[in-house]
């Protein structure tokens, strides 16, 4: 029975405890926990005493924040095991078997556990829609092919051999996505092990989202800039997981391409009778004053904004019905292509317009 090494850094506080207590329970016991905790709250000081029982528990408290980064990698030098499984202190293994991700391990270089988030606020509500995006159909996509250079670091697993030969996390924004990038380029194996459920704590507050949001955009930018090649070579190679990935992204934007392939006599035909009747309706100088390319492009973007509401409600409500046998809040579904995909988006290009014209990466409550 391959030794297994649960490492869980932690900032402040977290759900680490009941992360650990919950899978003490677990039948596989060749296992141990490696706790590395700095900057902690007194409250989850108290909370550490509930471990102290435990044989295989190790703990590391640090005073000072080292950043998460640091913390992983001197957290794996402790580690005995031939597997490492890798959770964040706000992940709670839901749904959760040792014995599964062992097995998965033996044939797959990184395998990575679906998340979801709790819906317990406006910003839980939308970001599970976001969540299920990205794990209910982008990586269900890299399962199927078996490859993948994204990665949510929050749960994952990977055999110590794995990790030695790229030398753990490197110092970067996004080490997730780049330590999943550089798998893909030694030629690693993908696997979403859909048979495991983590829940993920949302962030309370629209601030706190819009923090995270910047470190990811500028991250991921810092990402593309650093593999450009291998990115876009895989982009080529599977041009699936692109386009569910632009529809990850934003939805509205395949659908804003293939709206030129509407008739252009049709466009100008609905065009020329709105502009009529609001000439009719309003005043006759309209006819003259208002442009039919303006008229066109207002059309052009109803039906745009009209489509993209409706596909996405479709795609979103039959995926959610296939992977978790129910429907979802369509109210959920129209607050996250309304408001949170373009806010989103908002928040993206901001971060490549930062990355292009300043040397240093915005301010940003963040420590590698």
């Amino acid at each position: 029975m391959k030794k297994v090494s649960i490492i869980i850094p932690v900032y402040k506080s977290g759900k680490a405890v009941d992360t650990v207590k919950k899978l003490q329970e677990d039948p596989y016991l060749n296992k141990e926990f490696i706790l590395y905790v700095s900057s902690p709250e007194e409250s989850f000081l108290k909370e550490l005493d509930k471990l102290k029982d435990y044989t295989n528990v190790k703990i590391i408290i640090k005073n000072e924040r080292v950043g998460k980064v640091t913390a992983v990698n001197r957290a794996v030098k402790l580690a005995k095991g031939d597997v490492f499984i890798f959770f964040d202190a706000d992940a709670i293994p839901a749904k959760f078997n040792i014995g599964d991700v062992v097995k998965a391990c033996k044939e797959y270089e990184l395998v990575e556990f679906p998340k979801t988030k709790i819906p317990k606020n406006l910003i839980g509500k939308l970001t599970h829609i976001e969540y299920f995006g990205y794990f209910g159909i982008l990586q269900r996509v890299s399962s199927r092919i078996k490859r993948s250079i994204a990665l949510n670091g929050a749960g994952f697993a990977v055999r110590r051999d794995v990790w030695e030969k790229l030398g753990g996390y490197r110092r970067v924004i996004l080490e997730d996505m780049d330590f999943a990038t550089r798998i893909y380029i030694m030629g690693g194996k993908y696997y979403l092990l859909d048979n495991t459920i983590i829940k993920i704590e949302p962030v309370p507050t629209w601030k706190k989202w819009i923090d995270q949001r910047k470190r990811w955009a500028y991250g991921g930018v810092e990402w593309f800039f650093t593999y450009p090649k291998t990115i876009l070579s895989f982009f080529i190679k599977y041009p699936l997981w692109l386009l569910a990935y632009i529809m990850f992204i934003n939805p509205a934007i395949p659908l804003y391409f293939l709206s030129f392939l509407l008739p252009h006599n049709w466009l100008y035909g609905a065009a020329l009778s709105a502009l009529i009747i609001l000439s009719t309706k309003f005043s006759p100088l309209l006819f003259f004053i208002l442009p039919l390319t303006f008229i066109e492009s207002i059309i052009r973007g109803f039906l745009l904004f009209i489509s993209t509401v409706i596909m996405f409600l479709i795609l979103y409500e039959v995926a959610y019905k296939i992977v978790w046998r129910k429907f979802v809040n369509p109210l959920w579904i129209l607050g996250y292509v309304l408001v949170y995909s373009p806010l989103w988006l908002l928040i993206i290009i901001s971060m490549v317009l930062h990355y292009i014209i300043f040397e240093k990466p915005p301010k940003m409550d963040w420590k590698i």
